[in-house]
């Protein structure tokens, strides 16, 4: 059996920048966030690269960005109870991968903390698979990578479209809310 687990508000929480950003450069937040949606899937896909992105934020926005504000302003928080379902589900000689759209300071980030190679057996960044969710394509990636059918492993993911769409391709899919008990008590069942 095999299992996929989301980074963002699943093995870790406290994800959100973007507002911090907003305030930090004293940019309308409505406006920002709105502009950021258009680059938001190619930043996790990788075809923007963060620098680009925040070349146009200045031109948009007439402000001058100091270094990589997507490091500076991200601090995550593991999720012990995500943590050690992944360690017991690795104990039991069960494979655990991370499928997780991203960016590469996220990730970076992530990977000094040992959340990422040291925690699972593989790991599948968007921005470094070129693909995200909820595509199928990404899923099917992950899939054809472990050499396992959809009907041998479990998505697990914070967003209701990712696990419908795990679903889609025949995964076994479970929507996990960090914040919620029934969630915590279904990922103990895994």
């Amino acid at each position: 059996m095999l299992y996929v687990f989301d980074m963002g508000n699943v093995v870790i929480t406290h994800i959100h920048c973007l507002e911090a950003i907003a305030r930090a450069y004293h940019l309308d937040e409505e406006r920002f966030l709105a502009d950021y949606r258009s680059y938001d899937v190619p930043l996790m896909e990788g075809s923007v690269p963060t620098p680009v992105y925040w070349a146009h934020v200045e031109r948009r926005f007439g402000v001058a960005i100091q270094g990589e504000p997507f490091a500076e302003f991200f601090h995550p928080v593991p999720n012990p109870d995500v943590m050690e379902t992944i360690a017991r589900l690795r104990r039991e000689g069960k494979r655990v991968v991370c499928g997780s759209n991203t960016i590469g300071p996220h990730w970076d980030i992530l990977s000094r903390m040992g959340l990422t190679d040291g925690l699972f057996d593989a790991t599948y960044p968007s921005h470094m698979v070129r693909l995200s969710k909820p595509e199928p394509e990404y899923y099917r990636y992950i899939l054809d990578h472990e050499r396992t059918d959809a009907e041998s492993s479990w998505f697990i993911d914070d967003y209701r479209w990712n696990t419908d769409a795990a679903a889609k391709v025949g995964m076994h899919a479970l929507q996990y809310d960090w914040q919620s008990e029934a969630s915590h008590v279904a990922l103990r069942s895994l």
